[in-house]
């Protein structure tokens, strides 16, 4: 029902605007630090994952195990 009075609102003529302000939510500086931590973690587990990835590259590129490398170089 809501999204239908919305529709006839913004239909009779009336304006309806919208000021997203995120100050003026109680504790968004903790979600936004919350955000900043979880963006933190995922950089470091991306990196992680780049290191793991070139590791195994490299062991399986050096241990003539092809299989185990993800680019066959010749």
């Amino acid at each position: 029902m809501l999204p239908i009075r919305l529709v006839l609102a913004a239909s009779s003529g009336t304006a309806v605007t919208l000021h997203p302000d995120a100050h003026q939510i109680p504790g968004s500086n903790v979600l936004q630090n919350l955000t900043n931590g979880l963006g933190w973690w995922a950089l470091v587990a991306a990196m992680a994952g780049v290191v793991i990835g070139a590791v195994m590259w490299a062991f399986g590129h050096y241990s003539q195990n092809y299989s185990w490398q993800a680019l066959h170089l010749r």
